[in-house]
């Protein structure tokens, strides 16, 4: 794929979800993952560690936590990764165009 092309698209990319993490659905989903959340770990705390079914339900829950935990920075990380990408074709550009450059002279 053409870098050029690339590196538009991922401008536009990081734009929307830019646009997004400002927005009020980004905001109404990050109030419900810290709802569901504070649910989860209600539900932890309610249950009896010593009981084998409640056991199992707590490692379920747990499992369950970690994912909410995760998503709280999955979008932010997307930006980052999408940043790094730019910067690296950024520079294999420069150094295409320093390539251009010195065979032209």
């Amino acid at each position: 794929m053409n870098l050029v092309l690339r590196r538009e698209q991922i401008t536009q990319h990081i734009a929307a979800l830019d646009e997004f993490l400002s927005g009020p659905i980004y905001a109404a989903w990050e109030s419900d993952r810290k709802a569901d959340l504070a649910d989860v770990e209600d539900a932890i705390l309610s249950l009896d560690p010593k009981s084998i079914e409640d056991s199992n339900e707590q490692f379920r829950l747990r499992g369950e936590r970690r994912l909410l935990q995760k998503l709280e920075s999955h979008f932010q990380n997307d930006r980052i990764v999408l940043k790094q990408e730019l910067d690296e074709i950024d520079v294999e550009l420069e150094q295409q165009n320093t390539t251009t450059t010195k065979q032209e002279e």
